[in-house]
């Protein structure tokens, strides 16, 4: 079984992939786009931020390349005994949440994004056990997980904002721009916090990138209405930039051979 393992990794990649395409084009039902433009909220970034999405299933397919043609036969073993059975279950939880979320589920779909990002927590707790000291596993089994270990902690947020929308919630009564500084300082937390648990650069990385979606958002869509906001966004992105900065010079300053 274990030998058959990254074929089974492999196509399991493929059929999300396909999901994936198709709930982006409206085939399952909703596009995501739709769904996430009938639940308009503060905190949505700006539609191109989800390209990073791109990334993210390119590096996927690095990782699983790389335990087809990795020179060491360790690093091949580890990856088809730990990592592969978690891996195929955060892909079938991946497609869930896409089936769902296009059906227009709300609730039903945040609880299957969080447990997506749990998961891969999980296999970055693999990761880190393993001790990812080669240029290579860094490179290609670490920093892929970390952008969806970044991606995710920001998603789930939307996705339970997105919910709480749906459910017509009243925020304990809040104002929707002062829960909104309260989720945005709360991510930059979440944030650094999982960035220095997994000695990560992708995490902040992910980070500055999701800021500047949601000020880009703020900036055109929301015409710079809530200055607050994009003062917490400014900060945040610096915050993870030199999150980023130091765990760069930490990760790759004293490389093993």
């Amino acid at each position: 079984m274990r030998k058959v393992s990254k074929w089974i990794a492999l196509i399991v990649y493929i059929i999300t992939l396909t999901i994936n395409f198709l709930g982006a084009a409206g085939k399952i039902g909703y596009s995501q786009k739709e769904v996430s433009d009938s639940l308009p909220n503060l905190f949505v970034p700006g539609p191109r931020t989800f390209a990073i999405w791109g990334l993210i299933y390119l590096m996927t397919f690095v990782f699983l390349a790389y335990q087809f043609f990795a020179k060491s036969q360790q690093d091949k073993d580890f990856i088809e005994e730990k990592i592969n059975f978690p891996f195929v279950l955060m892909c079938l939880l991946n497609m869930g949440w896409i089936i769902v979320f296009s059906q227009r589920l709300i609730p039903l779909s945040t609880i299957l994004i969080i447990g997506f990002l749990l998961v891969v927590y999980w296999i970055m707790d693999i990761i880190m056990v393993w001790k990812p000291n080669t240029l290579a596993r860094k490179l290609a089994v670490k920093f892929p997980f970390g952008l969806y270990a970044g991606w995710l902690a920001v998603a789930v947020v939307a996705n339970i904002t997105a919910t709480l929308v749906d459910i017509k919630w009243n925020r304990f009564g809040l104002a929707e721009d002062l829960w909104l500084y309260i989720i945005l300082a709360v991510v930059i937390i979440l944030l650094s916090l999982l960035s220095f648990k997994y000695r990560c650069p992708a995490i902040p990385a992910v980070g500055i990138w999701a800021y500047w979606g949601i000020l880009q958002q703020h900036q055109t869509v929301h015409n710079s209405a809530y200055p607050v906001a994009i003062w917490i966004l400014y900060a945040g992105m610096a915050v993870f930039a030199v999150d980023l900065v130091y765990l760069v010079l930490k990760t790759f300053g004293k490389e093993k051979a």
